[in-house]
């Protein structure tokens, strides 16, 4: 039997819930030695991009952002992940985004393109990993070799979306945005990293102290000159520092919502 076959034979018991039942139940009774069941693989990369070569990497490199825990250098309370950081950045940006755009009406500028942009600000962070930004802040020459770096990923990444929709995808993903744009996603992006610290703070977790001083002394050259930044500071952040039991008292009740109709 050839390797490929070998491999379809392996993907119809995989798709098969009882099948994987009793698999899980006989590795569950081998002992150590038994357990190497799956032939070790070489990778062919001429046969491998030859077998997938009408599908883009894209989807699956970005799920990857699942695994990249940030905060790696501080010993967190609650793990975050580089997904449920650029999903915060993205609500975030949103809220500043309209509210930028209701102070600003004659302005040419989109809440919802600012909300793409943070979506995928650190994208590239699913293959380069999170650096801490004590130490990219440190060293101005370090900070700039991290930058390139991180800039080469992004466009090794971008190249991998295919070529319909890359020309509508790439620029969000490559952060082609405007000056006032690219403040307000760096905002948002700070924000999100400052709530992170006062949830941390909220917990007794002295890791942050330092990390919170820093985060709302950089984001106040933002709230200076953005009123919007400001704006969804005062009215959002201070509330990361409730349990969730008191952040259910804020929760209207059904009757009231009736009454708003």
């Amino acid at each position: 039997m050839s390797n490929t076959e070998l491999e379809q034979k392996w993907e119809a018991l995989l798709e098969n819930p009882e099948m994987r039942k009793k698999m899980a139940s006989l590795l569950a009774s081998q002992g150590e030695d038994s357990l190497n069941c799956i032939t070790p693989k070489v990778v062919v990369v001429d046969d491998l991009k030859s077998r997938y070569q009408d599908q883009s990497v894209f989807m699956a490199l970005l799920h990857r952002q699942n695994s990249i825990q940030r905060w790696t250098k501080s010993q967190s309370i609650q793990q975050e992940s580089l997904n449920d950081h650029c999903a915060s950045v993205a609500y975030l940006g949103l809220l500043i985004g309209y509210k930028h755009k209701l102070l600003n009406p004659n302005e040419n500028f989109s809440p919802e393109r600012l909300s793409i942009f943070c979506l995928f600000h650190d994208s590239p962070e699913t293959l380069g990993e999170d650096l801490n930004g004590v130490l990219k802040g440190s060293d101005l020459t370090l900070r700039e070799k991290i930058k390139e770096t991180e800039e080469l990923i992004a466009q090794k990444m971008a190249a991998t979306i295919d070529s319909v929709l890359a020309p509508y995808i790439s620029p969000y993903f490559l952060m082609e945005c405007t000056t006032v744009e690219k403040d307000l996603v760096k905002a948002a992006d700070l924000l999100s990293a400052f709530a992170k610290a006062k949830c941390e703070l909220r917990s007794n977790n002295a890791d942050y102290v330092y990390a919170a001083g820093q985060l709302l002394g950089d984001l106040r050259k933002y709230m200076d000159k953005y009123p919007a930044v400001q704006f969804v500071y005062n009215h959002y952040i201070k509330a990361y520092e409730l349990t969730i039991d008191e952040l259910i008292m804020f929760l209207p009740k059904v009757a009231e919502l009736e009454n708003n109709r």
